[in-house]
């Protein structure tokens, strides 16, 4: 854990050093859903990092997006694995009916539940979906932001998990 750590302050510190080397912040783009910044690829972690310093409305809707995108996300699994038990309820309902030769009515619990578990299931993609394009819009605001030019001077504030940033801003 502490090794992993330490490799992320450490990539984003040679993230930050060329950046600044240059006196600019990297254009983010996207590639085949993937960010990519200076011919890097960049995890959620570093996006963030980014937006966060240099437009922090953006870091605030990019971070938005990924709580969205996990609760859809559990919201799919849920209903994906109420799915998963209502078709083995259904197999089995199925093969008990195909044994007896049809001797007693078919039960339809199995369907019932295999169909609640997918329309939960629909729902939670869809989440997952508006929760992606929220951080895409974050990246499309931060790059227009850093694409203008600054003339005046302003302090900035960001205030994430376990860090706090206050800054003058020319």
């Amino acid at each position: 854990m502490i090794t992993k750590l330490l490799l992320l302050v450490s990539m984003l510190l040679l993230v930050q050093l060329s950046v600044f080397a240059q006196g600019e912040y990297p254009k983010i783009n996207r590639l085949l859903g993937k960010y990519k910044a200076e011919k890097k690829f960049l995890n959620t972690e570093q996006v963030g990092y980014w937006l966060g310093i240099a437009d922090p409305v953006a870091h605030q809707k990019f971070v938005s997006g990924q709580r969205t995108i996990r609760k859809g996300g559990i919201v799919a699994v849920t209903g994906g694995s109420i799915a998963l038990v209502g078709a083995a309820i259904a197999s089995v309902e199925g093969m008990g009916t195909l044994i007896t030769l049809g001797a007693h009515e078919a039960s339809l619990t199995g369907p019932i539940i295999l169909l609640t578990g997918s329309a939960i299931a629909v729902p939670g993609f869809v989440v997952m979906i508006v929760g992606k394009s929220r951080k895409n819009r974050a990246v499309q605001q931060y790059n227009e932001t850093i694409s203008q030019r600054k003339t005046s001077a302003y302090f900035y504030q960001n205030l994430s998990p376990g860090r706090i940033a206050i800054g003058l801003r020319f």
